[in-house]
């Protein structure tokens, strides 16, 4: 007895298969999701560091192609082995980190490149605040609600201090991408399209600019210096004429201060 024909995919008389066909077999693939990412916010206080990472953490939230931004903030948290701890557990879980703090100093920074180093495929970069030391104190002026900061006389005092302490972040400290912002707006003219462009340069220039070369121990080499905003590849402290010593150069940034300016967070 002859056995009966296996059934054929009919077309329809737009040349696509019918629910029948094998096409629609194939599972549904879930998409997929970008490479994690920590970067580590270098800046002085006041130049807006936690403006941006707050609204980052706010405009751009998780999606189904877009990983869950975990902000790690010291002022909040009490001490750093509390922010670390919560980096940890944010990339444990598969999520970005956004380190929060000053980080005036490589040591400081060297702590977040090694943490990101534990975790596999982990992209490290690192955005420094290009905010003039005039808006900083202008800012802690008109500061509202810090959770450690009560009073602007502290605020310019701890910043005169850790201005002394700042070292130059350079992409030889371990950085996949380097890059330095140009002052940015307050948190109510941030936008989710400034963000992402933000978030864009700082992985695709480094691209376009030159990958981070591979040394004959296997090791990568320093990444290139990003600076879409400007022309500049300092931010707008250097190291003075005295050792330990900073003064402000211009490098052409000019005066953001508003009259008078909304609550930083920075």
């Amino acid at each position: 007895m002859d056995r009966p024909s296996p059934a054929i995919p009919s077309i329809t008389s737009n040349g696509a298969h019918s629910p029948s066909s094998s096409s629609s077999l194939q599972p549904n693939l879930p998409p997929t999701l970008p490479p994690q990412e920590l970067i580590v916010l270098c800046g002085l206080i006041g130049s807006g560091k936690s403006t941006l990472s707050t609204s980052l953490v706010q405009l751009l939230p998780p999606t189904t192609t877009r990983r869950q931004w975990v902000r790690v903030n010291q002022d909040e948290s009490g001490d750093r082995r509390t922010c670390e701890a919560i980096a940890r557990s944010a990339l444990a879980r598969g999520h970005n980190v956004l380190i929060d703090r000053q980080n005036f100093d490589r040591a400081q920074r060297k702590v977040w490149v090694q943490l990101a180093r534990e975790f596999k495929g982990v992209r490290v970069g690192a955005w420094v605040m290009g905010t003039s030391l005039e808006d900083c104190k202008s800012r802690l002026m008109y500061r509202q609600d810090h959770p450690t900061i009560k009073d602007a006389q502290l605020g310019i005092r701890l910043l005169n201090q850790f201005l002394k302490q700042w070292q130059e972040p350079h992409p030889n400290e371990g950085f996949d991408s380097l890059m330095i912002l140009r002052p940015l707006p307050p948190s109510n003219a941030m936008t989710p399209e400034l963000l992402e462009s933000l978030l864009s340069q700082l992985w695709t220039s480094a691209v376009t600019n030159g990958k981070r070369p591979v040394m004959n121990d296997g090791t990568f080499g320093p990444a290139p210096i990003v600076s879409p905003w400007n022309t500049t590849t300092s931010s707008p402290y250097k190291p003075g004429p005295g050792k330990g010593q900073m003064s402000l150069d211009s490098f052409g940034f000019a005066s953001q201060t508003p009259p008078p300016p909304p609550p930083f967070r920075g």
